[in-house]
């Protein structure tokens, strides 16, 4: 079946060398430019390309693409025009004149999403899965059909390497070097709010954008498109953040999201660029279970903490789960039923009679239900410092600057990444006095990467803490232990740590692996303010005592001080 739109008198010249340089049709195809000149798709997959030279020319594939959607075989028009919606409405913008054909099977999907509204949804980073450490983002589209309350049932769309059951070390080598596929998907929203919030324990921010229903069915003709090609996916770049980034500016071609300058794309980059863009229109926050049951713990005894753990222990002992239970209050009983249905999500058969039984106590307790203790929204992540850090520093008689492309430390702002955890790659500092110290590289940090999950009642999670560093020479340390929070505002870490070090000149005394103790305390205030001390004692080596505290003057402007042997000072930018 086919639509006919009327011939114009005069047709604007249609040039496909011109068109083809324009944003709209660049970002359809995902070019870029090369440095040494010409354009390259990031789309992998011949199927996606209509010309056997569309991978490197636009004017190429937009030639082949006006030729099949409206030359004279009506099998190729009607299978192209189908195919490639996104493209025949730019096509049509400045060849109005043609014939134009029905597409039943995305006609039927999108009145299924019926996307009137679209949210970017931020997924805050989990230390324990490195890749994760600056967070997730994807999509949301609403349909109001569905009526009040049924949000969860809006579907997504999420873009993410395929690693089929690739683990471990060549997991993190595949993804740094491009090996994975990576494609978009679609899934009801409560799916991904069962992976992330549920499973992994991360909040999700959700900020709705102000699009139109005309751009959010632009958004989707693109994925239609899509579906005949795929990405190479990169940890660090072409990720989830550069991915989605790149669906919206096909939405809403007048906007740059992404300014094509960053050595890393990171997540967070993504909900700042939106705030930039003034397309965000409202945020809302949604605490993970994880959250839920840290702020219906706070008011619980040690006591109580520790039947849940023992609930736990005892979960395929039927008569001394009941017994426990009988013995639980309302809010324990209810802190009890949010912690397993966060463990639910590891084993559905393990858990499913201790919630049965729990439910059914908490029911046949007459005293109304309790008011959950709500979850303090932090401030939004958008208002974290920009990703990359310079610094000028002194210490003593030496000054230089310091530079870290992106990651985050002790005494970085917590927003939107694991707090009292630390994330860093390439962050070096360069010293400028030479007649002080003929060492360039005062210190150098390739990896270093802490998780300080805190211990409670219920569970004893391990802390954990490794890099790979160079001052003065190349250390490699490890360590392996437990955290404590000391209120709302602090955490206090202990751990065993062994340090593989290398020799430097004759040394006598040198082994190359030496062990110790490390205790350490840090503190936040008010998002803005953090600081903290810590003790180390190796054997064969002096006691080591440092600290430090820093100050946030403004978003992206920090102040510094640091206590080791001597005093540093240092004023950071981060851009």
């Amino acid at each position: 079946m086919t639509e006919t739109v009327k011939t114009q008198d005069s047709l604007r010249s249609f040039s496909f060398e011109t068109l083809s340089q324009q944003d709209e049709w660049l970002r359809l195809g995902h070019y870029e430019k090369k440095l040494w000149g010409g354009y390259e798709s990031k789309v992998r997959g011949k199927k996606f390309f209509l010309s056997e030279k569309g991978s490197v020319s636009p004017a190429a594939e937009l030639e082949a693409t006006f030729n099949a959607m409206f030359g004279s075989d009506a099998h190729l028009r009607q299978e192209t025009q189908c195919a490639y919606l996104a493209r025949r409405d730019f096509i049509l913008k400045h060849y109005p004149s043609t014939t134009l054909e029905t597409c039943e099977k995305f006609n039927e999907w999108i009145e299924k999403i019926n996307p009137e509204k679209v949210s970017l949804i931020f997924a805050t980073g989990m230390i324990s899965s490195p890749a994760s450490s600056f967070g997730h983002v994807f999509l949301k589209f609403h349909n109001s059909r569905r009526g009040e309350g049924l949000e969860l049932l809006d579907y997504s769309v999420n873009y993410a390497a395929r690693t089929a059951d690739t683990r471990g070390a060549l997991y993190a080598w595949y993804g740094l070097l491009g090996y994975f596929p990576g494609t978009y998907g679609m899934a009801p929203y409560h799916h991904l709010i069962k992976e992330y919030t549920n499973m992994e324990g991360r909040d999700l921010w959700e900020y709705e954008l102000n699009f139109t229903r005309h751009e959010n069915e632009t958004l989707f003709k693109h994925l239609w498109e899509l579906e005949r090609g795929y990405f190479d996916y990169y940890f660090l770049d072409e990720n989830c953040a550069l991915l989605i980034t790149r669906l919206l500016e096909v939405a809403r071609p007048s906007m740059k999201l992404w300014q094509g300058h960053d050595i890393w794309v990171l997540p967070l980059d993504t909900v700042k660029s939106a705030y930039k863009a003034g397309i965000v229109s409202s945020a809302e926050f949604r605490p993970s279970l994880q959250s839920a049951l840290s702020a219906e713990l706070k008011p619980l005894s040690l006591s109580g903490e520790l039947k849940i753990r023992e609930l736990n222990q005892n979960r395929h002992n039927i008569e001394k789960q009941k017994e426990i239970i009988n013995e639980m209050n309302v809010q324990e009983l209810e802190a009890a039923q949010t912690y397993f249905n966060m463990k639910l999500m590891e084993d559905v058969k393990a858990y499913k009679d201790v919630l049965f039984y729990l439910g059914r106590r908490r029911a046949s307790l007459n005293t109304l239900a309790l008011a959950k203790t709500e979850v303090t929204a932090p401030p939004s992540p958008h208002l974290r410092p920009d990703s990359a850090m310079t610094a000028l520093w002194g210490e003593g008689p030496l000054y230089g600057v310091s530079v870290r492309p992106a990651g985050y430390d002790l005494l970085s702002s917590h927003l939107g990444v694991a707090a009292f955890s630390e994330f860093e790659v390439l962050k070096f500092d360069l010293n400028f006095n030479s007649k002080e110290s003929s060492d360039f590289v005062h210190d150098l940090k390739v990896l270093n990467v802490l998780n300080s999950t805190a211990i409670n009642g219920i569970e004893r999670p391990l802390s954990f803490g490794f890099a790979a560093q160079y001052s003065d020479r190349w250390q490699g340390p490890i360590k392996l232990g437990w955290s404590v929070d000391l209120g709302p505002h602090g955490r206090w870490m202990n751990f065993a740590k062994a340090r593989w070090q290398e020799k430097k000149g004759p040394e006598t005394s040198y082994k190359p692996v030496v062990g110790g103790l490390e205790s350490l305390l840090a503190f936040e205030f008010q998002n803005r303010i953090r600081a903290f001390v810590s003790y180390e004692s190796l054997e064969n080596e002096k006691v080591q005592w440092k600290s430090g505290a820093s100050i946030d003057l403004q978003k992206n402007i920090e102040l510094r001080v640091s206590i080791y042997e001597r005093s540093q000072f240092s004023l950071l930018a981060w851009f």
